[in-house]
Parts: C-alpha cells; structure tokens; sequence
C-alpha cells in the first residue's frame, strides 16, 4: 500500500514538474516574441521617421536651389568638405532630379531620398495626339489598341459627348459590367488613366504610369508684353510649351520614346545628367548628334516645373525593412514657399 502511494506521488510529480516546464516554456517564448515586436517595432519607427528626415532635407535642399542656383561645373571635394563627416559631405552637395544620390548615415541609421520633376513626363491633360502617340510607341502596342488608348484619352478630357473615331464616351462607359460614367473634363489623377478604353491594368504597370503626369504651372504672361505676337499666337505658343519635356528630368522610359532615340544616345544623356544638367540646344547636339538632336529638339525644355516628387526612405541600423515616404510637392518660386498637393506612407520604392 505504502509502495503504491509512492509510485502515485512520483507520477503526480512527474506531471507537475512536465506542466511547470510547459508554462515556463511558454511564457519565455511569449516574452521573446513580444521582446522582438517591440524591438521591430521601435526600429521601423526609427526608420520612419528617418525617412521624414530626409523628406524635409530634400525639400530644403530643393528651396536652395531654386532661390540660389550653383553653377553647373561637377562638384568638386573642397576644404570645407574634408572637414565634414560623410553625412555632412552628402548633405552639403547639391542633391540631383531623376539621379542617384547616396544615402545619407546619421547616428543610429541612415536615410536616402529621390527627388523627380513632374516636367519630365507627358502630361496627359495638354498632350497632343501626335505626343500621345509617341508616349505609346515604345510599348509595341497593336495600331488598333494605340489608336483606341489615344483617342479615348483625347475623349476622357475633352468637355462634349462626341466621341472620335476610334474614342469612347459615355454610352461605351455606361455599357460596361460595371459602368461609371465618362470624366469630360482634365485627368485629377494619374489612377484615373485606369478607366479609359484600352488602357489595361498591365500597360499601367509595366512602365506608363511612370511616364505621365496631370500637373502643369499656371500660365504666365507673355514676355514680350504682346508686342509681337495675337493673343491667338501668345496661346498657341503656351500650349505647345506646355507639351515639351524637360530633357534633365526625365526619366529613361520617356528619352526613350522620342523620335529617333536610341540606347546608346539614351545612356549618354543619362551620363551627362549625372553632374550637370543639360542648358541648351548646343550642349545637347554635341551629345546626341544632329541626326537624333533634329529628331527630338522639338519636343525638348530645359525649364522645371514647380511639381516635384520626392521619395524618401529611411532604416535603423541593422534593420532591413525601409519605410518609404514619398510626396508631392508644389514650390512656389515667388512666395518661396511650398505646399503638399500629396502624401503616401509605407509606399513601395522605386530606387
């Protein structure tokens, strides 16, 4: 009897000492997940706010550069720069549109930020058929398809219910699985290429949505005081200017689509737009050659608009997840100040 009630005891125990085991398991399993949220946690904060770090720097940055342009020479390391931690010497660099520019180290972990200019792309609320065509040329669309995407923009924005030959307005929309109706007015957002005719989800986002913007400056006046040209001739001028691409920011995928382009003369631009930007026809023709240069100068500004895009990415150190700001910012050069015209957290980078 008294053998049996050890051999119980000792099981009871047995038991005991297994549950013990399983709660301390659990429980220290329970702390070190929580232990690493937290750390997770604190270091995509950290990087979070990095990244807003470097999105009011980029702003800055653009500021100075607008009310005090430097000159256009390669920058070169100075005394002044020698002095300087590397972030100070990436900090006190002009920062480049639609280029690299190396992240920035800080105490704890480091920032890196893009910056684009909206008049490097087609702006699909003033192009014309024969730029829209162009935007599409590179895509190796079927004419049929080409010709229905263009017309049916030229449609979405235009203020009538005619549709064009190959366009589309509110009887093709409302007839749709699930119908909605036609804009008739300019584009409010790049998404909103999404709903016209022929555009698929595909195209979008294999490279178009990237090459377009609805953003253009308010009109100014005439320099000439209207001396010399109608007020007919004055519109016209301004309409057409409001077409061209800017030559220093656009990106690859628009060089690429004007006329007579190629890979290699694609690549020297880019080159070339590394250190300094392009200023004029003749800096441009000794990079392309007459041949490509009397292909695309009649598409081609050096002029910024006041619409940038700036991207800013942010990580503690040792910490591989980058949260990525990006903005859009309008900079008004004669209050010399700035506001968002748009704001997205945790986006996915493009750099």
């Amino acid at each position: 009897m008294i053998r049996n009630e050890k051999g119980i005891a000792l099981i009871l125990v047995l038991w005991v000492l297994t549950l013990l085991t399983v709660i301390v398991g659990q429980f220290c399993y329970t702390t070190r997940t929580e232990t690493n949220i937290t750390r997770n946690f604190r270091d995509e904060t950290t990087g979070y706010y990095l990244a807003r770090g470097g999105m009011n720097q980029a702003i800055l940055k653009i500021i100075e550069q607008i009310n005090n342009p430097r000159p256009v020479e390669p920058e070169k390391e100075t005394a002044t720069d020698d002095n300087l931690t590397s972030s100070g010497k990436e900090l006190n660099r002009p920062w480049r549109v639609n280029a690299d520019i190396p992240a920035v180290p800080l105490p704890g972990g480091w920032f890196k930020v893009r910056i684009d200019n909206e008049s490097g792309k087609f702006n699909i609320n003033t192009a014309d058929t024969a730029l829209l065509y162009m935007m599409l040329d590179k895509f190796e669309l079927p004419v049929e398809q080409r010709g229905i995407i263009v017309d049916s923009i030229a449609d979405w924005r235009d203020k009538d219910s005619l549709h064009r030959a190959n366009g589309a307005e509110n009887d093709y929309y409302m007839s749709l699985p699930e119908p909605y109706q036609c804009s008739n007015s300019p584009f409010r957002t790049v998404n909103e290429l999404l709903l016209v005719r022929g555009v698929t989800r595909e195209l979008f986002d294999r490279g178009l949505k990237n090459m377009v913007s609805i953003y253009s400056d308010p009109e100014e006046k005439d320099k000439s005081g209207g001396k010399n040209l109608s007020t007919w001739e004055s519109n016209q001028k301004a309409e057409k200017e409001k077409q061209k691409i800017n030559v220093n920011a656009a990106p690859p995928q628009v060089l690429f689509s004007l006329p007579k382009m190629t890979g290699e003369c694609l690549q020297a631009i880019m080159t070339f737009r590394e250190k300094k930007d392009i200023r004029s026809h003749a800096e441009l023709v000794k990079i392309t050659g007459p041949e490509i240069f009397n292909g695309i100068f009649p598409y081609i500004t050096y002029d910024y608009s006041s619409y940038y895009k700036i991207q800013a990415a942010g990580a503690a150190d040792g910490f591989e997840v980058r949260p990525a700001i990006e903005a859009l910012v309008r900079f008004d050069k004669k209050k010399e100040g700035y506001h968002f015209i748009q704001w997205l957290d945790y986006v996915t980078q493009t750099q």
